[in-house]
C-alpha cells in the first residue's frame, strides 16, 4: 500500500529459507540497478558479499534481523524480539504457576540476532519464574517441527509447557499437543492467522502470542528507503513494537496488527 502511495515499483522475492536462492535473487536485483533493497536475510553471514556488491553499485540496503557480516546497510530493523518473547514467556509461566516448571522450546535455525534475542527472552522469562528449559530444538520444516514437538511431549510425561520462537513452531506445538490429548500450555513468538484461529476456537492451551506488526514494518521499509534515496540518513537501528495477543484481546489485536485485512476466523 505504501509503495503504491508513493508510486514506487515494488519487486518482491521469496527465498523459501534458502540462503543460496536469496543470494541469487539479491545479485539479480543489483544487476537490475534497483534504487534500494529491503531484505529479511536468511543468513546474515552469507549475504555479506552481495551487500558489498550493492554498496559498490551505490544501492542502499535496509535489512531486517541483524547486520550482515560484510558490507554496510542504511539501517537494521527489528521487532521488539527480546521483549516480545520475554513477555509471552512470562504469560506462559504465570498460567502454569508451578515451581520448577519444565518448558520445551521450539525454535528456528536462523543465524540472526533477532532469533537469538527471542531465545534469550524466553530463557530469561523461564529463569525469572524459577522454571527450567528441558529441550531447545529447531528446524525450518513444518513436518520436522511437528515431529520435534511430538517427540519432546512423549519424552517428557511431566512437561509443563511449550514455547515456540516463530510461527511454524507455534503451529507445530499446537498440533502436537492436540494429538497428544494432553493439556499442555503453549505460548510463542509470532501471532499469525493460524494462531488467531486457535484463539477464536477457544483453544484453552494457547496462552499468548507476541505479534510483530508487519504492516508497520512494511510501511517503515518503504519510507526509510525513500528517505535514503532522497539523501537523508536513518537511525542505525529501528525497533517496531510487538503486540501481546491473548484469548481476551485477539479480536482487537487483529485489527491493530493487520489493518484492513479480513479476519481468518
Amino acid at each position: 500500500e505504501w509503495a503504491d502511495k508513493y508510486k514506487i515499483k515494488l519487486i518482491v522475492n521469496s527465498s523459501d529459507f534458502d540462503a543460496n536462492k536469496q543470494l541469487s535473487q539479491f545479485n539479480a536485483l543489483v544487476q537490475q540497478k534497483v534504487d534500494g533493497i529491503f531484505l529479511t536475510a536468511v543468513d546474515a553471514a552469507s549475504i555479506g558479499t552481495a551487500v558489498v556488491r550493492a554498496n559498490n553499485a551505490k544501492i542502499p540496503v535496509f535489512i531486517v534481523g541483524g547486520a550482515p557480516a560484510r558490507g554496510k546497510v542504511v539501517s537494521v530493523m527489528n521487532a521488539a524480539s527480546y521483549d516480545g518473547s520475554k513477555e509471552a514467556g512470562a504469560a506462559l509461566m504465570k498460567a502454569i504457576n508451578k515451581p520448577n516448571a519444565k518448558i520445551a522450546v521450539i525454535g528456528i535455525p536462523f543465524a540472526l540476532q533477532t532469533i537469538r534475542d527471542r531465545e534469550k527472552g524466553i530463557l530469561d522469562a523461564v529463569g525469572a519464574a524459577g522454571g527450567q528449559v528441558v529441550s531447545l530444538q529447531s528446524d525450518f520444516s513444518q513436518d520436522k517441527l511437528l515431529a520435534l514437538a511430538t517427540n519432546v511431549i512423549e519424552a517428557n510425561p511431566d512437561l509443563d509447557g511449550i514455547f515456540a520462537t516463530w510461527s511454524l513452531g507455534v503451529n507445530a506445538a499446537t498440533e502436537a499437543v492436540k494429538q497428544s490429548g494432553r493439556n499442555i500450555p503453549i505460548a510463542g513468538y509470532d501471532a499469525e492467522a493460524a494462531g488467531y484461529k486457535e484463539f477464536a476456537k477457544g483453544n484453552a492451551n494457547l496462552i499468548a502470542l507476541s505479534g510483530q506488526q508487519a504492516f508497520v514494518q512494511g510501511k517503515a521499509a518503504i519510507e526509510g528507503l525513500a528517505q535514503v534515496v532522497l539523501g537523508n540518513t536513518l537511525a542505525p537501528q529501528i525497533i517496531t513494537p510487538n503486540i501481546l495477543v491473548t484469548k481476551d484481546n485477539y479480536a482487537k489485536s487483529w485489527t491493530k496488527q493487520y489493518p484492513s485485512t479480513p479476519t481468518p476466523y
